[in-house]
Order: C-alpha cells, then sequence, then structure tokens
C-alpha cells in the first residue's frame, strides 16, 4: 500500500538514509527536538534532559513515547496535524 507523503518526502528520505534510519523515524526525531527546545525555552529542564537521556541512551522510538505521553491532547493533534500536512513549524 503506498503511503501519502509530502513533497519534501524525496529530500527527507535520501537526507535519513545517509543516518541510517528511514524519513518518518528523522520527521519523529525532529518532532522530539523540537518538543526539546519548547522546554529549554519554557525553562523545563527536567523534561529536556529526560527527553535528551531518552534520544541519547534509550531510541528515538522511547523519546517519541515520552513526547506523547505527556503533551496534551490538543498539541499532540496540531502536531499530528502539521506533520501530515509537511508543515512542521511551531
Amino acid at each position: 500500500m503506498a503511503e501519502n507523503l509530502p513533497p519534501s518526502s524525496d529530500a527527507r528520505d535520501l537526507a535519513a538514509a545517509q543516518l541510517g534510519i528511514s524519513g518518518k523515524t528523522a520527521e519523529k526525531l525532529e518532532a522530539v527536538v523540537d518538543v526539546i527546545d519548547q522546554a529549554d525555552v519554557a525553562g523545563d529542564t527536567k523534561r529536556a534532559a529526560e527527553l535528551r537521556d531518552a534520544l541519547n541512551t534509550k531510541s528515538a522510538s522511547a523519546a517519541i513515547g515520552l513526547v506523547q505521553k505527556k503533551t496534551p491532547p490538543k498539541e499532540k493533534l496540531l502536531s499530528l496535524n502539521r506533520m501530515a500536512s509537511g508543515n512542521n513549524a511551531a
């Protein structure tokens, strides 16, 4: 079954392949880094450190799970909509 990917998926996939990951995983990692940056700006150093630790010592899936678990439902929906439209701007 073919996926509906944003127009930039070729570039995304090529860049991600250089890192040995899929384009989807790269997008998810970008979202985690965005949440880390937001936590830093908000002064939530504990959350930022928790997410960094998950990325550095566990896995992308672990970090993504933490983001999804602690993100309020409305923010999750907005984030998923941005990812689906290919617009990852906050």
